[in-house]
């Protein structure tokens, strides 16, 4: 199980000391798993529910031991992973989450104080309810200072994201390698599962299309047969001790046409122009504007208005490499670039921003020409 060292706990405390906090209360359940390895995954539908019964929090003060408040339900699961000692609980459905939160902030003296909470993940009826018998206390918005602390990676969870990003890949080396004309996109998807399953993975997202089905994202695969010509278009995040690797790899059935050997090589070259262009202080939106540059001087548009993404807890998460994101590249900051063009090719890699540029944590699959099939 992962430890605190796989967490930026010191540059917490440094934010805290800054924004002159007492206390910051995690709410969204990226921060909560963050800063205290509780798992949540039974309770998952409901902690996205702003409003919802069961919320899990972590009350982290300045200066003292942190609490962590779940429901009954979750309560013995919890006191198994959480290297956090003080779990309280409070009787879902009887009591609402804010009013045992509140309770509990009370219980460690910290009413009156100023506390940093991710409003913007608290619903608005028990945020009125929260701050009701909290009048005097002074709460602020955490949800940037928690993003922030959370993109900046510990060397223990850059060596986590390394090992599953090394372990996705030998996954896709063994499916393709084993793979022939004939089979289907749901044999490649499930021969995928037990090949990551075989490597220890604790949970799988995405799947892969091929052909025509390649040309609307987000399908389910079928039971449609490769054949040969067949471009196979990947999207996978595997989880490993927390920590996941989200990349995207292309493989044509059969030998390639010139025209997608020359469509794939204009692929790569624009994901290491966007390799080259990355470095510690550059927006996120300059590196989107910079990609939308490579693509118009090819003659080419963007397929999505997303190029990639930080990756932590979340697969998605803060910065995200979008036109309307300000936020900064980082050294120390684990990002996902993942270029589409011609609705079929999308290649996606993980990187590390190091003080001179990136580093490639997805080393293991060699992406320099088109995998081929059969």
């Amino acid at each position: 199980m992962p430890g605190p060292e796989t967490r930026n706990l010191a540059l917490l405390r440094q934010k805290m000391d800054v924004e002159g906090l007492d206390a910051v209360v995690a709410v969204n359940k990226k921060s909560v798993i963050y800063l205290s390895n509780a798992p949540m995954a039974w309770a998952d539908w409901a902690q996205r529910r702003a409003d919802g019964p069961r919320v899990h929090f972590v009350v982290w003060p300045r200066g003292s031991e942190p609490a962590l408040v779940v429901p009954e339900l979750e309560r013995d699961v919890t006191v198994e992973h959480s290297w956090i000692p003080r779990v309280e609980s409070y009787p879902e459905y009887v009591q609402t989450p804010y009013e045992r939160l509140a309770e509990v902030l009370n219980d460690m003296g910290l009413r009156g104080k100023r506390i940093g909470i991710e409003r913007r993940a608290v619903g608005a009826t028990y945020w009125e309810e929260f701050t009701a018998g909290h009048r005097e206390t002074r709460f602020v918005e955490a949800g940037p200072l928690l993003d922030s602390v959370r993109a900046a990676k510990t060397p223990a969870e850059i060596e986590l994201a390394r090992r599953a990003c090394a372990q996705l890949d030998r996954a896709f080396l063994t499916v393709f390698s084993s793979a022939r004309p004939g089979v289907t996109e749901i044999d490649l998807h499930a021969a995928m599962h037990e090949a990551l399953l075989a490597r220890g993975c604790g949970e799988i997202l995405g799947g892969l299309l091929s052909g025509e089905r390649a040309m609307v994202i987000h399908r389910p695969a079928s039971h449609k047969p490769l054949v040969p010509g067949d471009i196979i278009r990947t999207d996978y995040v595997a989880v490993f001790d927390g920590r996941g690797a989200n990349l995207s790899r292309v493989a044509v059935v059969g030998e390639p046409s010139p025209q997608q050997q020359a469509i794939y090589k204009t692929l790569r070259e624009i994901e290491l122009a966007v390799f080259d262009y990355i470095q510690p202080g550059v927006r996120a939106c300059d590196v989107f504007k910079f990609y939308l540059r490579a693509l118009e001087t090819r003659r080419l548009s963007p397929d999505l208005r997303l190029l990639g993404h930080n990756i932590g807890i979340e697969v998605h998460e803060e910065p995200m490499i979008v036109q309307a994101d300000t936020g900064v590249l980082e050294a120390g900051m684990v990002i996902c670039i993942e270029p589409h063009i011609l609705r079929q090719y999308q290649i996606q890699d993980q990187l590390l921003i190091t003080p001179r540029g990136v580093e490639l944590l997805s080393n293991g699959f060699d992406t320099s020409k088109i995998f081929v099939i059969g």
